[in-house]
């Protein structure tokens, strides 16, 4: 316990250290923010007017309305920042903008010289239109140039729609993940989806877009004369071009809001009244033949639904009662070759919306989330036991977001129901009614910079246990080069669950500085083992770990690689309280980016691993000792724009102190933009030898899956995931239907199923003789009423 205590104060010590520094290059930096502040408050350059009209426009897609055809375009040069940056775009854009009292109107030709080339792959809501032609606009609403919203859409009318904070900070669009899949941040939420209409039209000499935003959709500040922050990109597909109204240079995205021009002459009293109010009613039928009591079949008729009540134009209150998540997708089974838990993101609409504001502390060495400060998916679902999560009934809930003035606004209070699982056949796991609250305000400080506070509380039954996180953090942005995060927290513990102490400090610091050419970030981070964040994600505890990356990326002209990465680093450094070594990655990369949007990587990836007790991986058992390791690693993305593509990931080498051989195929078949296939393989094996306390160790895991995406319309699409992995032995099947009925409203048709393939899984866990462990079908109705 000495040396735990002893750990504790070297913790502080260097976490304060962190803040202290942070602090002193902000207070430094203030010399700078008159110079910055001056600067913001020019007009800018790039400005377009916004008329006012009586009624809007019929949205349908051909600006044939006398509001459109009666007025010239505001809009007509866009730059390219790829692929010949500072040129004008090789294609015309022309955009309007009107509004009247409830929407705010865009109009966009997308003139095209060869529209036969127009790539349009996807349909549905949601989808990723990174391998399509696409038109987005980011508005920031309250003009800060950090936080905004994103609407984009392609020529077969696709709707996608996100949320974005500090910029996008982390967001890396233009790499794609081991999934084949871009990269995101908690910055970047693509999960929220706003109330706005979008009509695309294909015609002779390209495709046009209407687009409708409610105001109600968007935050803002009133006032007779309102300036939005505003910026559109188009991406040209068969080129693989991005042009921008505002030019944005090389290497950030639409999503530098400091870079953006002005959508001026907007009037924007206080609404009169801003209630949208979402019942939902469910009816359908669940079977969990694992279980022996009156549960085992169950019917299910029951509703609830969601408020929203502008409190002022700025600051939103959000009401949820006996909230259900039945309509989403089933999360991806993962292999887990490390001694911690994985991550996996949220999926549901109540927890995901304005979801940025809450978060901070986030941790991501390479594309892996390695800790997240605060976790949705602590609330309203419990782990009964590997590779099993279920969900935990809310009763119901309260958020409250906005901004006033320069501050930013967050409190969130959620209820869950005590709820009983049958965790094997003789044990039942209990969960007591439990409440969370989180409550968080940042302040915008310097020309795009926040510091901020928070409180997160867990209270659980009625005998006062309680989990308690009082954090600060700070976001700093200096020109378009230098970015620095960091935070302190404290924690404060009553509880019965087995923990050291449960109260302690804990901090991370992380800077980044880039420009066209070179990228060199570095942090640290000091999680003491009394620290407990029973609303984070926090696989390890009692460590300290530092991280680095350097990566240079040339983009030569005329050249078939558009872009060279070669990077080192992407790993980290951890130690523990006493200083020695747990863990090392290292990772040593070349990442060439094709000019048809296609990529590969090749690497040498190098670990250490010390293992004070005895412990698993695919059921082989590792024994304490110290274990250096590497591997060799190469993967190749087509391109993704194709009707037929593929991505393909090897690793080959060492794991502990024998092999791991590793093999990931994913495929993709495309017929036009209303069916897609998307089979995948991945396969894992692992081999330990002979040593003294263990018997040689083998374990082959394959993990097959297969997504069908059919998309009707951009209103109407049916999904279907299928799953099943060799190691828990089971099938997971999950189709959904969605029909967006009107904007906001919803019918889903939802069946979910997990079958066993195993004999004596079979015969241990009571399931009927289709080998069926569980199955829901349900049928869900929601309808939005704007009052």
């Amino acid at each position: 316990m000495g040396c735990q205590r002893r750990g504790r104060r070297w913790s502080i010590r260097h976490t304060s250290a962190c803040l202290l520094v942070c602090s002193c290059v902000t207070v430094g930096l203030f010399q700078t923010a008159g110079a910055q502040g001056g600067a913001s408050g020019a007009a800018s350059p790039y400005r377009v007017i916004a008329r006012h009209v009586k009624a809007g426009p019929d949205v349908d897609g051909a600006l044939t309305d006398s509001v459109w055809t009666s007025i010239p375009a505001g809009i007509t040069q866009f730059i390219q920042q790829r692929p010949d940056e500072g040129q004008p775009s090789t294609q015309r854009t022309a955009v309007q903008v009107l509004y009247d009292d409830k929407n705010l109107y865009f109009g966009i030709l997308c003139y095209d010289t060869e529209p036969a080339g127009v790539v349009a792959n996807e349909m549905r809501r949601d989808a990723d239109l990174t391998d399509d032609d696409f038109l987005e606009i980011i508005l920031d609403t309250f003009h800060d140039r950090q936080n905004g919203f994103l609407f984009a859409t392609n020529p077969a009318g696709a709707q996608f729609d996100a949320q974005v904070r500090n910029e996008g900070g982390g967001v890396q669009r233009g790499f794609r993940g081991p999934n084949g899949r871009p990269l995101t941040s908690e910055n970047y939420n693509v999960d929220w989806d706003g109330v706005w209409i979008t009509r695309s039209h294909i015609r002779p000499d390209g495709w046009s877009v209407e687009m409708a935003i409610p105001f109600n959709t968007i935050r803002y500040k009133r006032g007779e004369d309102v300036t939005f922050g505003l910026n559109l990109q188009r991406q040209v597909r068969r080129r693989n071009e991005q042009s921008f109204w505002t030019p944005v240079p090389r290497p950030y995205t639409i999503f530098k809001l400091s870079n953006a021009g002005e959508l001026a002459g907007i009037r924007l009293p206080e609404p009169k009244r801003n209630l949208r109010l979402k019942p939902y009613l469910i009816t359908g039928a669940q079977n969990d033949f694992t279980r022996t009591d009156a549960h085992r079949n169950d019917g299910k008729l029951e509703g609830g639904g969601d408020l929203k009540y502008g409190l002022t134009s700025n600051l939103i209150l959000d009401l949820t009662y006996n909230t259900d998540f039945s309509q989403v997708e089933s999360d991806e089974d993962q292999v887990n070759l490390t001694r911690f838990s994985l991550f996996f993101p949220e999926k549901r609409e109540f927890l995901l919306e304005n979801a940025g504001l809450f978060s901070f502390g986030s941790v991501n060495v390479g594309p892996s989330r390695e800790m997240e400060m605060f976790f949705s998916r602590r609330i309203g679902l419990f782990d009964v036991k590997r590779g099993d999560t279920r969900e935990v009934p809310i009763i119901g809930g309260a958020r409250s977001t906005g901004k006033a003035g320069r501050y930013n606004i967050g409190f969130m209070n959620i209820t869950t129901d005590e709820t009983r699982f049958q965790a094997s056949a003789t044990a039942d796991t209990l969960v007591p009614r439990t409440n969370f609250t989180v409550a968080r305000v940042t302040r915008d400080i310097l020309k795009k910079s926040n510091i901020g506070v928070s409180l997160m509380n867990k209270q659980a039954g009625l005998d006062n246990r309680y989990n308690r996180i009082l954090s600060a953090d700070m976001n700093l942005s200096i020109g378009n080069t230098f970015t620095a995060n960091g935070f302190l927290s404290r924690s404060f513990t009553v509880s019965d669950r087995p923990h050291p102490d449960g109260d302690a400090f804990a901090g991370q610091f992380f800077a980044q500085w880039q420009n066209p050419l070179l990228q060199v970030s570095g942090g640290y981070r000091d999680i003491p083992a009394d620290f407990n964040d029973e609303l984070g994600f926090l696989p390890r505890t009692g460590i300290r770990g530092y991280r680095w990356f350097m990566g240079l990326s040339p983009e030569p002209k005329g050249s078939i690689v558009r872009r060279h990465f070669p990077h080192i680093g992407s790993g980290e450094y951890i130690t523990d309280a006493q200083n020695r070594q747990l863990s090392r990655r290292e990772h040593y990369g070349y990442q060439p980016i094709f000019r048809d949007g296609s990529q590969m990587e090749i690497a040498f990836n190098r670990q250490f691993e010390r293992v004070d007790r005895a412990s698993s991986i695919l059921g082989v058992p590792i024994l304490p000792g110290r274990y250096t390791f590497s591997e060799f690693f190469g993967m190749f993305f087509s391109n993704q724009s194709k009707p037929v593509f593929g991505n393909v990931r090897v690793n080959l080498g060492q794991f502990y102190d024998g092999d791991r051989r590793q093999l990931q195929l994913t495929g993709g078949l495309r017929f036009g933009s209303t069916l897609t296939i998307q089979p995948r393989y991945e396969l894992n094996d692992v081999s330990l030898p002979l040593t003294a306390g263990r018997s040689a160790g083998d374990a082959r895991v394959h993990l097959v899956s297969t997504r069908v995406v059919y998309s009707f319309s951009p209103r109407l699409s049916a999904r279907t995931f299928v799953q099943w992995n060799s190691f828990d032995k089971e099938i997971n099947t999950n189709f959904r239907i969605r029909f967006i009925t009107t904007p906001g409203s919803d019918m889903f048709l939802v069946y979910n199923e997990r079958r066993v393939t195993d004999d004596a899984t079979y015969l241990t866990t009571r399931i009927d003789g289709l080998g069926v462990k569980d199955r829901t079908l349900a049928v869900k109705f929601n309808y939005l009423f704007e009052l």
